[in-house]
């Protein structure tokens, strides 16, 4: 079972003690469908807390982490229950991303203005992403790897101005453009 020690600078660190294998496990076990090495048995476990540490990572130390994670009463959450919450507010903001790259180009991500971002290959077609999370992860590219400065200070304020009603937000589209083009 995992286990929480303190690292050399004073950091949480994740212990995970595991038996140690071989290369690969006997198929004369005559355990049908069971994975054939070592790595392979290990890999969700590694992810999941993989999963966890940078999550951690994300926020200033421990107690805020903990903070996060825990329930009305003060109760830390199981290791389940981050992996739970974790993954539904990943998916939450890969929605919220997504759908901000789909308004800000008004529905169309093949939009010129997109110069083809939200475009992958694939066997030697070109797609256009479709899913939340791949919208998302090629929106927040753009965010941060705009050529200029004028057009990455739009899309930024873009974002920051998505909660207010629609008369209270700029012409977005024309402040894009404009940007692009100056």
């Amino acid at each position: 079972m995992p286990k929480l020690g303190t690292g050399r600078t004073g950091g949480t660190v994740c212990v995970l003690t595991v038996p140690v294998f071989s290369d690969s496990c006997s198929a004369a076990d005559g355990l049908n469908g069971v994975k054939n090495t070592a790595w392979d048995a290990l890999r969700v476990e590694w992810g999941n807390w993989k999963f966890i540490a940078e999550e951690r990572q994300r926020y200033p130390d421990t107690a805020s982490f903990w903070c996060a994670f825990s329930d009305g009463n003060g109760k830390r959450f199981s290791y389940q229950q981050i992996l739970n919450c974790i993954a539904d507010r990943r998916i939450s903001a890969a929605a919220r991303d997504a759908n901000d790259a789909r308004t800000f180009f008004g529905g169309d991500l093949d939009n010129p203005l997109a110069e083809g971002a939200f475009r992958y290959n694939k066997g030697g077609k070109s797609y256009l992403s479709s899913k939340d999370d791949a919208v998302a992860k090629k929106w927040r590219e753009l965010l941060a790897t705009r050529h200029d400065q004028t057009s990455r200070v739009v899309l930024v304020e873009f974002c920051q101005l998505r909660n207010h009603p629609p008369s209270e937000r700029p012409h977005f589209f024309f402040l894009f453009f404009f940007a692009l083009h100056t």
